[in-house]
């Protein structure tokens, strides 16, 4: 239970600290606070030598418990955006006010404790109205709380929010369930003290967890970056100046049959063939946008021809620090592609004679033989049935393909 204080102070302040202005974050503090002083009290009470400090412990931390579970119902009406009227939330904060009385004045939930084999046993007043009342008091609020997150759960419409809903939902079903088997069950059977306090770290682990991987409750320029950068229906890329992959967006699945952090550290190369020039172009400060018509034949044998876009990604300094890549598919080259049976390596060599590069250049770049390329062009003019480069330049126009470089 003490350990259990200590990391839910942390979470508390944790969450508080990236945005003390966000009302979600300050009742997710409170919320923190008050399970961590009812740990401490708990864990104070259990270990108490005499029944006198027992209960003393016990009623202090009964107070922090009966708030908890108030703000618990206030949080989850914030959390999941519920238009509940506010008349509503002061009737439920009311309503605790005859527990507190109570919990002072006499007995509400245990009305006796005894010591056993070292451990205090705790007898719930079952004759007792208020335990009665505290009991429904309770379960009418974890009822209620469920509700509200199974309908957020299928309310929600982003993936981003779906997956938050879920992790809500379940981790605060989990804690409803251990809480219902842990005290009803296992305490009288295995004369263990009720641990309902310590289940409540399965709903702030769920949260936090969400912190953690979806960002829940930081929506920061980044974060929300982060989405867009996600959601967007072109390919994605950055690469740092050593042309090696740092960044990507899901569509590198479509594209290549890996998640983006299994693609960390590829080049270029790996990727699309040889496009060192457009990468040369962008960090020797030549251009500030190179276009480049690439083939991506995974993970289906149908080629994909994509037209990415590179531009320089620069510090405050103006200093090139990176490359950003867009790519999205162009049906007409694809179109073109297959239409003409042209390979990779006549493919490169179209978009060498169309930047308007020398035969030497292209050698160098593609690795080869003057002769070689000189051969590649004479496959490539047989294959469309053209006699120069005026005549390729309007037969990719008639697919809509255009080099910009």
């Amino acid at each position: 239970m003490f350990f259990i204080f200590l990391i839910a102070i942390f979470l508390g302040g944790y969450i508080l600290i990236i945005d003390p202005k966000n009302k979600t974050h300050r009742m997710f503090f409170l919320l923190a606070i008050n399970m961590a002083l009812w740990n401490l009290f708990a864990a104070l009470a259990f270990s108490s030598s005499t029944e006198k400090q027992l209960w003393l412990f016990f009623r202090i931390g009964a107070v922090f418990e009966i708030i908890f579970v108030s703000l618990m119902f206030h949080f989850i009406i914030i959390l999941t955006h519920s238009r509940i009227n506010t008349l509503i939330i002061l009737t439920i904060y009311a309503l605790s006010l005859p527990v507190h009385y109570k919990n002072w004045s006499s007995f509400f939930v245990f009305d006796r404790a005894k010591r056993e084999s070292n451990i205090w046993v705790l007898h719930p007043a079952f004759h007792s109205f208020w335990m009665h009342y505290w009991t429904i008091y309770f379960e009418f609020i974890l009822v209620i709380s469920l509700i509200l997150l199974l309908r957020q759960l299928k309310r929600a419409k982003t993936q981003r929010g779906k997956q938050q809903a879920r992790i809500f939902f379940y981790s605060f079903l989990v804690y409803v369930v251990a809480c219902i088997i842990g005290d009803y069950f296992l305490s009288p059977h295995f004369k263990i003290p009720p641990l309902s306090p310590s289940y409540l770290i399965l709903f702030l682990i769920g949260i936090s967890y969400s912190i953690a991987k979806y960002r829940f409750m930081n929506l920061t320029q980044v974060t929300v970056s982060k989405d867009i950068l996600e959601n967007m229906d072109e390919l994605i890329i950055l690469f740092d100046t050593n042309i090696e992959l740092v960044k990507a967006n899901r569509k590198t699945f479509k594209y290549f049959g890996h998640s983006p952090s299994k693609m960390i550290g590829k080049n270029p190369s790996d990727l699309f063939g040889n496009v060192a020039i457009c990468f040369q172009k962008v960090l020797s400060g030549q251009q500030e946008i190179a276009t480049c018509l690439v083939k991506v034949e995974f993970p289906t044998p149908r080629t994909t021809v994509l037209e990415i876009h590179l531009s320089p990604v620069k510090d405050k300094h103006e200093k090139i620090t990176g490359i950003l890549l867009r790519g999205k598919e162009t049906p007409g080259a694809t179109q073109f592609i297959e239409r003409f049976h042209i390979s990779n390596r006549e493919w490169e060599t179209i978009q060498y004679l169309n930047i308007g590069i020398t035969n030497r250049e292209i050698a160098r770049y593609m690795n080869i033989s003057e002769r070689t390329v000189k051969a590649h062009i004479a496959h490539i003019y047989n294959k469309l049935g053209i006699k120069n480069k005026f005549e390729l330049v309007n037969k990719l126009r008639g697919f809509s393909i255009s080099f910009r470089n």
